[in-house]
């Protein structure tokens, strides 16, 4: 309680801090008393007076709730948030005239301002927001009215509290955690524990590659006091369709294989929605052989990861190493240097972790590997190379610590290749129509941007037959794979990805 009232400095101030202990001062006041982490330290120091600080550089976050709601349910709640570690507290920068900074009670008439202790007062709005890799968030968050009086007969509050029986406001974003793939839909479920808030507005926005629960309450009054918790995920249950592009083949080509089982021919074969273990054991009988794998996809569905493969190319030595992280697949990479060469890859978040999974196969031809870029950079290296005869030839594109990223393998010699990323689905049909003929598609990715999917495409200098499609169910896909291995293409590509 501040009996000489209090300095308001700021309101809406946010800050960053562990709770260390609550309680209530038997006035209905409810009390948080916080660490500020290093970077919000300077919460704890009075601004009137330089050096001085709060004992311990704690910070009591104050507020006094409506009088018909259960004090001890609160204090429960506020409890629990000392075992949740870094929190996000927002309100009232004051100086507390009736305390020392050092600890005491201040007792001359009207209290000092200077030499006060700095407080949250009064305590607006906390939200729990965890960093996580993790493809779940479990947030949290709080919203307060004031609804303290100031009673001139009342030596013990004889001064209002700032910003007392007003609205209260908590505008705020939460990241939704890394997604495991680029075109999952975001999903929100809110569980709500208190609501007395006079509007709100919980809803998923787009932010750049990157998800927000957009949040907006109010209280209207001292009375409102809101309180949620938020489970952030994304959706894998909406199957994936097909884009597959085929390009010339030396020898027709019969079938492919649907869920594990396969059909082909001496020429090519390809797996679909496998398991990593019958994925790799289909690989190892097909390179026995003499067909090795040369392209690899994986995806979730339904929580589940599938892995398609397309057996073609060399009979020489290949490798296949999956499920690592880019530390030991730098390590294989440079392993295989000079020996063989990498031609496809791809990558994807498991549990959290980035991983990647890459094949090799025995192609005497210059070869450069590149991860991790920002798209700005990623251009300048693959233009170097391109320079001195090493083109592109394989990119991914994915998200990661909320930056979109890229990474590519250049490789194949003088050739000519044309790289356009960042277009809509029209812009590319656009773009397909004035190359065919001239150029043949061999890579493209998709992924979502701000909410919309656009789409990225590799040509190469050539007047092979190039056929393209798109939209296809895996049924449909298999059957195009079938139809056009008998017209005499081979499929050489595929991505998958979610009609949303």
């Amino acid at each position: 309680m501040g009996v000489w009232g209090w300095y308001e400095i700021t309101d809406y101030v946010s800050c960053k801090a562990h709770a260390l202990k609550a309680g209530d001062n038997d006035d209905r006041d409810l009390s948080l008393f916080i660490k500020p982490t290093p970077d919000y330290a300077w919460l704890a120091g009075n601004p009137l007076t330089s050096g001085l600080f709060n004992l311990d550089g704690v910070v009591e976050c104050e507020f006094e709730a409506s009088h018909d709601l259960d004090l001890d349910s609160i204090l429960v709640n506020l409890r629990y948030l000392i075992s949740k570690g870094e929190l996000t507290l927002i309100g009232t920068w004051s100086i507390d005239k009736s305390h020392y900074a050092s600890g005491g009670s201040i007792s001359s008439p009207g209290g000092s301002a200077s030499l006060g202790k700095t407080e949250l007062h009064p305590l607006s709005a906390i939200i729990v927001d965890p960093e996580t890799s993790l493809p779940v968030k479990n947030a949290e968050i709080f919203l307060f009215g004031e609804d303290s009086e100031a009673h001139w007969y009342d030596p013990q509050r004889p001064s209002s509290v700032p910003h007392t029986k007003e609205n209260r406001i908590l505008d705020t974003m939460i990241r939704f955690p890394p997604s495991p793939e680029d075109d999952m839909r975001p999903t929100q479920s809110v569980i709500t524990y208190l609501d007395r808030s006079a509007t709100k507005s919980l809803s998923i926005v787009p932010n750049g590659p990157e998800y927000f629960s957009k949040i907006y309450i109010t209280t209207g009054d001292g009375d409102g006091y809101f309180h949620a918790s938020l489970v952030l995920e994304h959706d894998s249950s909406t199957q994936h369709v097909y884009f597959g592009i085929f390009s010339s083949a030396p020898h027709p080509l019969y079938g492919s294989s649907l869920y594990g089982s396969s059909i082909g021919s001496s020429t090519q074969w390809t797996i679909h929605r496998a398991d990593l273990g019958t994925a790799l054991s289909f690989i190892n009988k097909k390179f026995q052989a003499g067909v090795p794998p040369a392209r690899v996809r994986t995806y979730i569905e339904n929580n589940q990861r599938f892995w398609d493969v397309i057996c073609f190319g060399n009979k020489g030595a290949s490798w296949i190493i999956a499920n690592v992280t880019i530390d030991g697949f730098l390590e294989k990479y440079k392993e295989f240097y000079g020996k063989l060469s990498l031609v496809d890859f791809d990558t994807y978040l498991d549990g959290g972790v980035r991983l990647w999974t890459g094949i090799w196969q025995q192609i005497q031809e210059p070869n450069a590997f590149l991860s991790n870029y920002l798209f700005e950079d990623f251009l300048s290296q693959v233009q170097m190379l391109s320079d001195n005869g090493v083109p592109l030839s394989r990119f991914k594109t994915y998200v990661q610590n909320g930056q979109r990223r890229w990474a590519g393998i250049c490789s194949g010699g003088n050739i000519e290749r044309r790289f356009y990323p960042d277009m809509s689905f029209d812009q590319f049909k656009i773009r397909w129509g004035e190359y065919y003929g001239k150029y043949c598609l061999i890579d493209i990715q998709t992924y979502i941007e701000s909410g919309q999917r656009r789409w990225a495409g590799l040509w190469e200098r050539s007047d092979a037959a190039n056929r393209i499609v798109w939209g296809y169910n895996l049924e449909a896909f298999i059957k195009e794979i079938q139809n056009t291995s008998e017209a005499g293409m081979q499929l050489t590509h595929l991505t998958v990805y979610r009609n949303v």
